[in-house]
């Protein structure tokens, strides 16, 4: 059983292993990471992070919010919209995000990464809050555009040398290139 005493904030209920490793999933496959810039009423930009699950289903959004906390809203569609059915949101922002990234962290494949540097995005700007300077602020966006490129499936590969490209395949758990033969499809 993982430590489910995170966060005071969030209101846990009943999150068991497989609770939570169900929303791993979930946030795996309609989750983003999402970050923002903004002015404030002070000089220089502002930094806001934030999880969020977007999907159809108004029943497993709910479940999620009863389960991990956060907000909901709900997107209606317009006629030029490639989509046709309402769209209900679920996001929690701030630490309480670091909390819930922290549960479902040891789970998580496809979005591990944005999930680090979700981490580290969150510490910096902790860090660096009310300090102004350019290679703070350099730092900020470094770690904003990562997690940004990830999120629109930019795939770091590497290539080996002498195998052509038709004997390798990609893996899109974690970009690397790998040889047909030493691949196993059971």
């Amino acid at each position: 059983m993982i430590n489910l005493a995170i966060s005071e904030k969030l209101s846990l209920r009943d999150n068991s292993e497989a609770t939570v490793a169900y929303f791993a999933g979930l946030f795996d496959g309609e989750g983003s990471v999402c970050t923002y810039t903004y002015k404030g009423k002070e000089p220089g930009r502002k930094y806001a992070a934030w999880l969020e699950v977007c999907m159809c289903s108004e029943e497993t959004v709910h479940w999620i919010k009863e389960h991990f906390g956060g907000s909901i809203s709900v997107r209606k569609p317009k006629p030029h919209h490639s989509w046709k059915r309402e769209q209900w949101h679920w996001k929690i922002p701030g630490d309480a995000a670091v909390a819930v990234l922290k549960m479902i962290y040891p789970f998580l494949i496809t979005k591990k990464r944005q999930a680090a540097l979700f981490f580290k995005f969150r510490e910096v700007c902790k860090q660096t809050a009310w300090k102004r300077g350019a290679l703070r602020t350099e730092l900020r966006d470094k770690l904003m555009a990562e997690i940004r490129s990830l999120n629109y499936g930019a795939v770091e590969t590497v290539r080996e040398a002498g195998v052509p490209n038709s004997e390798m395949i990609q893996s899109g758990l974690h970009g690397d290139m790998q040889r047909l033969s030493e691949t196993t499809v059971a």
